[in-house]
């Protein structure tokens, strides 16, 4: 708000003016730039988090801590964290079956790195103005599976046979840049909690990335004592 007197030609006072200026907007960009502003910056830190973790699994075994999990309160959480991120391109990210209570056995945190790869690449690689969707495929009695599926411009059958491999970067990754750790270290995610990850595409019609995880831990504990 601003405001000033009015005076005549002869300095007589004749009354004052007010004028108000509609800031909401503008406080509205603000907060919008400092929430944008937040979120880059836990994403830089999740970046660092997972560098760390690539550097410690390549020189050490892997390690998992199990617990039981609640996958739709899990996946829903992880994609609240990314709706900035999908926002920026008008991405769409939608849920099927997820909402059906399943819990797993599993290391929540490694877990968390999985999804947070495999959901990142669907983001960075899928289309503006496109959907991805999670989808809960199975929950049987031994295992769960879960799916990821973009809009992005597919794989072909060549590039497949590589993604899993530690430090393999297709065209498109080291377009986007990455140090091809991402996909190696979710393969040995899943293996360590003796599931399997494999993905479907074909070029111009999206990727869908499958990944199951036990419901029980009797398998773990086997294969610990094998």
């Amino acid at each position: 708000m601003r405001g000033g007197p009015i005076h005549d030609r002869n300095g007589e006072l004749l009354g004052g003016v007010v004028t108000l200026t509609d800031i909401s907007e503008r406080k509205q960009l603000e907060n919008d730039r400092a929430y944008l502003y937040e979120e880059m910056k836990r994403a830089l830190r999740v970046r660092e988090e997972l560098l760390g973790f690539a550097s410690h699994d390549l020189r050490n075994p892997l390690q998992i801590i199990l617990l039981s999990l609640q996958l739709q309160s899990f996946v829903h959480d992880v994609l609240e964290s990314f709706l900035p991120i999908a926002q920026e391109k008008s991405i769409e990210l939608l849920t099927e079956n997820v909402e059906n209570s399943c819990v797993v056995f599993c290391d929540p945190d490694r877990l968390l790195q999985v999804f947070t790869n495999l959901l990142g690449n669907a983001i960075k690689f899928s289309n503006s103005n496109s959907t991805i969707r999670i989808r809960l495929e199975e929950c049987g009695v031994d295992k769960a599976v879960l799916s990821i599926a973009d809009s992005g411009p597919g794989i072909s059958l060549e590039v497949q046979a590589h993604l899993f491999e530690r430090f393999w970067q297709g065209r498109e990754s080291r377009t986007h840049g990455g140090a091809g750790l991402g996909r190696s270290i979710a393969k040995g995610i899943i293996e360590a909690h003796w599931g399997e990850i494999e993905v479907e595409s074909e070029l111009g019609h999206g990727s869908v990335f499958k990944f199951s995880i036990p419901k029980r831990s009797m398998k773990i504990i086997d294969r610990a004592k094998s």
